[in-house]
Parts: structure tokens; sequence; C-alpha cells
């Protein structure tokens, strides 16, 4: 990432970094009001720091409304309510501020900056399948939320190449966590790390490919065939959710809450019935 251009001698944490201590628990799916919230119920902070986070928020609510093609200085500018030479006091360009904003959207979008588990606060274990509906459900919540910023991504992995190398480095780390996981919660289960790696990578990119098409692009052929097959989106995660534990383990998970889904249970005698008819 490149240097922000700032004259002061330290970088001031950001927005996200004061996650862990706000006076009030916040959680929105939208990104924007996510920011916001996290900057009212932060404690006191230098003046600078206020600024730097006005421009941030500003910058993320205008790549959402105009796009990184279309982002001009002069409109985060505007929506910030400070002058052209005091953005140029914290960043050298709108890259460099998309760049920043953008790469932390991602980070918290995959969870990658959730504190860790340890024995004093163990998470709460939750079935297999359970887990995977909720991790899927919580990328397409996400996405559907800041569709505007989902295009920015495309938009400045396109222009910016560091950029790119980032959102793969961040995918990385996604299929890594995921599978790692799932060594952890499947001990008894042999199998070579790297096979595992290169199926969760397989069927992370099926996931991307469809929201991308479904809640960025609005592809209207696919558009039309989720609207006609699924309720919402807690239907659609699970149908794609299916898809996975199937893929991994060739069987079908106990239970299941929507009709979408179950109805991919009829594809179970397919085989058979092909070599039935041959």
């Amino acid at each position: 990432m490149r240097d922000s251009g700032t004259r002061r001698k330290r970088q001031p944490p950001t927005a996200l970094e004061h996650r862990s201590r706000p006076r009030k628990k916040v959680a929105s799916p939208h990104y924007a009001e996510l920011l916001a919230a996290l900057q009212r119920h932060n404690g006191a902070r230098r003046k600078g720091e206020r600024t730097r986070d006005r421009l941030r928020l500003a910058a993320v609510q205008t790549l959402e409304q105009r796009g990184y093609l279309q982002l001009r200085v002069a409109d985060i500018c505007k929506k910030a309510k400070v002058s052209p030479a005091v953005f140029y006091l914290y960043y050298p360009n709108k890259e460099a501020i998309t760049v920043e904003v953008l790469s932390e959207f991602l980070r918290h979008t995959f969870g990658l900056d959730e504190a860790p588990e340890t024995p004093e606060a163990p998470r709460q274990r939750r079935p297999l399948f359970t887990s995977l509906v909720a991790k899927n459900l919580s990328w397409i919540s996400a996405l559907r939320a800041n569709a505007g910023l989902g295009r920015c991504l495309l938009q400045l992995a396109d222009q910016v190449p560091e950029f790119k190398v980032l959102v793969s480095q961040t995918n990385h780390q996604w299929c890594l966590l995921i599978s790692e996981k799932m060594m952890e919660r499947l001990p008894a289960v042999e199998i070579d790390r790297n096979s595992l790696l290169l199926a969760v990578y397989a069927l992370t990119g099926m996931v991307d490919e469809i929201c991308r098409k479904l809640l960025v692009s609005n592809d209207e052929h696919l558009v039309a065939i989720a609207g006609a097959t699924v309720a919402d989106d807690h239907a659609l995660a699970e149908f794609i959710s299916l898809l996975w534990y199937r893929a991994l383990f060739a069987c079908d998970p106990s239970q299941l809450q929507h009709e979408a889904a179950k109805q991919l249970r009829n594809l179970r005698n397919a085989p058979q019935a092909a070599s039935d008819d041959a």
C-alpha cells in the first residue's frame, strides 16, 4: 500500500482498530453506517484523527455513490466538509485513500480482523453445516448491503496492480482460515492439507462468482433464476452451502430449512438413474 503522505509522525489507528472498545456495540451490514457509528462511539480523539476519520467515511460514501472511476478528490472534500489542502495533508491522491478504505472493507467483510479464539473466551461450537451457512450468509449480506463498494473492488483491482495483489492475499488468508478450521474440527479425517485447501479455493470461487453476478453486477438471468428459486438471503446461503457440503463430504446434512435446498435431494438418485438409462 502506498504511503499516505501525511505530515504527522504517527499514523492514527483506524476506526476498525477501535472496534474492540466502542462505548456501545454497533452492528450493521452496511459498511458506511458501521464506520459512522464507530466514529460516534469511539472515545475522545485528537482533531487530526477525527479529520482523517471524516475523510475516510466520506470516501466510502462517495465510492458507493459514484464508483472509483468517477471519484474525485473534490467530491470527498465536499462530503467531509474540508478543503482540498486539508485532504492532501493526509493522502496524496484519490487512489491512496481508496486503497486504504477498501482494504479495511475487505478485511472487515472477510472477518479477518476478529479477535482470535482463546481458552478464556472460546467461541460457541455450532454444527459444521450451520457454521457454513452462517459464513455464506454473512458474505451475501455484506455484498447486498455494499454493492457499490463491491463494484469498486473490481474497478480498483483493474486499475491498481498492488491492490489486485492485496485482494489475492486476502482471499488466500480466508481460504487458509477455512481449511485450517475444518481440519481442527475433523481431526480423525486423513486428508492432505493442500488438497483440502484447493477444494476450498474452488468452492469459494463458486460462491464469489455467484454473489458477484447476483449482487454486484446484477446479471439479469441469474437474478431472475434466484428470484424464482430462493425466498431470501438465508435460503440462498443454505443452497450454496449445501453444494459446499456435498462437494466435500459426498452426502447431505441432516436438516435443511428451505425448499430450494431440499429440491437438490432429488439429484441423489441421478447417477443410478443415468446408469439404468444406459
